[in-house]
């Protein structure tokens, strides 16, 4: 894929994707020298600067740039960085307790190191195990893991704090994997097709270059 067809796909439009192809923009090999290009184009043309290319530089750095950040990761650690970018960009809210507080990374239980741990404004947490997309024994061990580190965390409580598993998997909705997760009580978390498709888009560019 063409530098200037990311140009357009990243919402940059015709425009600036023809002017990046036709040399006007040099080529970037991530996101962040593309937009400091654009930036370099716009300093050198002012009156290009219309507030529809000011809103789509604020969303390439907003969203494009923690993307591709993502994208030269791999396994775990990528499936980990997509949840952290899904909880900032509020993205579980309809399936997670409201309210998320803080999040903890790594932590340590009793029973075991959880992915993350989130602690609600109300002083409730989820205990979130993460799971790259992969076979059904991989998301059942997963499944299993955020039940026994709900627990765990539950026993080191001195009060009733509630504690909630819940499962996430980085690839589209399963209706599976959903059904299982209900049977076990365990709220199941996942990320969007059209964004991991993005996702990798960028990784095929960040590893081939054109």
């Amino acid at each position: 894929m063409r530098r200037g067809q990311v140009a357009r796909s990243a919402g940059l439009g015709r425009h600036w994707g023809d002017e990046m192809e036709n040399g006007l923009i040099d080529e970037s090999r991530d996101c962040a020298a593309l937009v400091l290009a654009v930036k370099a184009a716009v300093a050198a043309h002012p009156d290009a600067m219309t507030e529809r290319v000011s809103a789509l530089l604020r969303e390439m750095e907003d969203v494009f740039l923690p993307l591709t950040n993502i994208a030269g990761r791999h396994g775990e650690d990528r499936s980990c960085a997509l949840f952290d970018y899904g909880i900032r960009k509020e993205m579980f809210d309809d399936r997670l307790h409201p309210g998320v507080d803080t999040v903890k990374k790594e932590h340590q239980l009793p029973a075991g190191r959880v992915d993350r741990l989130l602690e609600h404004d109300d002083g409730s947490f989820t205990v979130v195990e993460v799971k790259p997309s992969g076979s059904r024994r991989d998301i059942a061990q997963g499944l299993g893991q955020a039940i026994l580190y709900a627990a765990s965390m539950r026993s080191i409580l001195n009060d009733n704090r509630d504690v909630r598993p819940a499962l996430f998997v980085s690839s589209d909705y399963d209706h599976e994997i959903a059904g299982a997760c209900k049977m076990a009580g365990v709220a199941y978390l996942c990320f969007p097709r059209q964004a991991q498709a993005l996702v990798d888009q960028l990784a095929a560019i960040h590893l081939h270059g054109r």
